[in-house]
């Protein structure tokens, strides 16, 4: 699996916050506009046969500072796959999927932890969602808008934060 969930922890009535790290190639300069990691599954968005709510918030972290801006842009259902490092071009047929994107700008990192480590939240949201037919998945995709060089698998993490209705 090309993807390593965290956690998808209920924090309340309808509320998760869930938690991935994309696996990364683990070597090489990304280029701006290209994918970072492969699509992510964020699993649990649609519970108890509830398929809609809001994302309420969003934090990336970054195991080695690189710090990179990065925008995540949010999908009502899976769309065709793009390969970690290659550019992030949506197929006709997925553009009518896209509901949102967040963006984590380079300027709003914060250093964490006793290392390199930093993160990025982007708080505040209120950003609805639908998923298509009855899903329980909501999909992401990371893009960076800088030139990073991540040298592990596991260098970064998301989490987003969930109202579900």
């Amino acid at each position: 699996m090309s993807l390593n969930p965290i956690s998808a922890k209920p924090v309340g009535r309808n509320s998760a916050v869930i938690a991935l790290i994309p696996v990364l190639t683990g070597s090489g300069a990304y280029t701006a506009g290209h994918a970072v990691g492969p699509l992510l599954s964020f699993a649990g968005a649609g519970a108890s046969g509830a398929s809609s709510g809001q994302i309420q918030h969003g934090l990336i972290t970054d195991n080695i500072g690189q710090n990179a801006a990065i925008d995540l842009y949010l999908f009502n259902a899976s769309i065709a796959a793009i390969a970690d490092q290659a550019a992030f071009s949506l197929a006709k047929a997925d553009v009518q999927k896209l509901i949102a994107k967040i963006s984590f700008a380079s300027a709003n990192y914060k250093a964490i932890g006793t290392g390199a480590q930093t993160e990025c939240e982007v708080s505040g949201l209120s950003i609805p969602y639908l998923l298509a037919a009855n899903g329980t998945v909501l999909y992401g995709q990371l893009v960076t808008t800088g030139t990073p060089t991540f040298t592990h698998v596991d260098d970064i993490q998301v989490s987003l934060g969930f109202q579900m209705d």
